[in-house]
């Protein structure tokens, strides 16, 4: 039979949290590739961009430029219909 050898409490603890921050990282990791996989596989579907807005991604603004932000409920919206229809039917009703 072997002896046990037993850590010291600092070995322990270094040990301890080398752990714990690896775990972390991996979980991490796992985590990011799940969620880049979705809004791939669902950005064509529900025609939403990588930061889960719907149209393609807006870059920076240009100086003198303008945005205007719409706010409305899911049937307002329109998640069934064609991108182009979507605004020009909820700006109609209002």
């Amino acid at each position: 039979m072997g002896r046990r050898s037993r850590l010291s409490p600092w070995k322990y603890a270094t040990f301890a949290i080398i752990t714990l921050m690896l775990s972390a990282v991996v979980i991490s990791a796992a985590l990011l590739g799940l969620d880049l996989d979705l809004h791939k596989r669902y950005e064509r579907r529900w025609g939403l961009n990588v930061w889960g807005y719907r149209g393609s991604v807006v870059g920076p603004k240009r100086p003198g430029e303008v945005r205007i932000v719409v706010l409305a409920e899911v049937q307002r919206s329109g998640s069934a219909c064609l991108p182009i229809r979507r605004f020009r039917r909820t700006s109609k009703r209002s």
